[in-house]
């Protein structure tokens, strides 16, 4: 494991992700030819916590004009391997209900990200093999290759390609998979193109 700043020092590139109420406006932009759609999201921090080595980010997020998005930021959590995404935040087991312990973080951080989100521990330039098998979760076996570059001076992409397969579909189709994040330490997440190349691009 790698060892990295808290999320919270201001030594960590990403401590721009872990400030209360902190606010960003993304216009979405279509598919292909990533074009506005005319709909902005506001994404705002409504929580921080802290577990142990972990950080616990949630947000809120408001389309304008109402409707034009459902997207919604997943839950993030900063750790020693850099932010990753996961589904939600909910205990392993029957209760249910958001598990804020340190052990439940530490194994949905550890076991449960995806590739939604994802920075690594240190922004430095690279291509790393990522192989995910999220069983129970959204239910997908991942085999990505993660390319971590650096645009311009500000800015650092992480993208990553590769497929995915379905445990239940018996023919084992493989489904072609990318997707990328950019950011910058002093702004945040500034650009996050989905899965079906839908893109938020932040507004300035």
């Amino acid at each position: 494991m790698t060892s990295a700043a808290r999320a919270d020092s201001p030594s960590s590139p990403y401590a721009v992700l872990v400030k209360p109420k902190a606010t960003w406006t993304y216009e979405v932009l279509r598919p292909r030819s990533h074009k506005p759609t005319g709909t902005r999201l506001t994404v705002t921090v409504t929580s921080v916590r802290a577990a142990g080595a972990y950080t616990v980010i949630e947000t809120s997020t408001t389309a304008t004009p109402p409707g034009g998005s459902d997207y919604e930021l997943p839950p993030l959590i900063v750790g020693p391997d850099g932010v990753h995404a996961v589904m939600n935040l909910e205990a392993q087991g029957p209760n249910g209900g958001n598990d804020y312990s340190e052990a439940n973080i530490r194994a949905l951080y550890q076991d449960q990200y995806l590739p939604t989100i994802y920075l690594p521990a240190a922004l430095a330039k690279g291509k790393a093999k990522l192989d995910l098998d999220r069983f129970g979760q959204d239910d997908r076996v991942y085999a990505l290759t993660v390319t971590t570059s650096q645009p311009d001076k500000h800015t650092w992409r992480v993208a990553w390609k590769g497929t995915y397969t379905v445990p239940e579909d018996e023919s084992g189709a493989k489904t072609r998979l990318g997707a990328s994040n950019d950011f910058d330490p002093a702004v945040g997440l500034t650009r996050i193109c989905l899965e079906d190349d839908t893109c938020l691009r932040l507004v300035p």
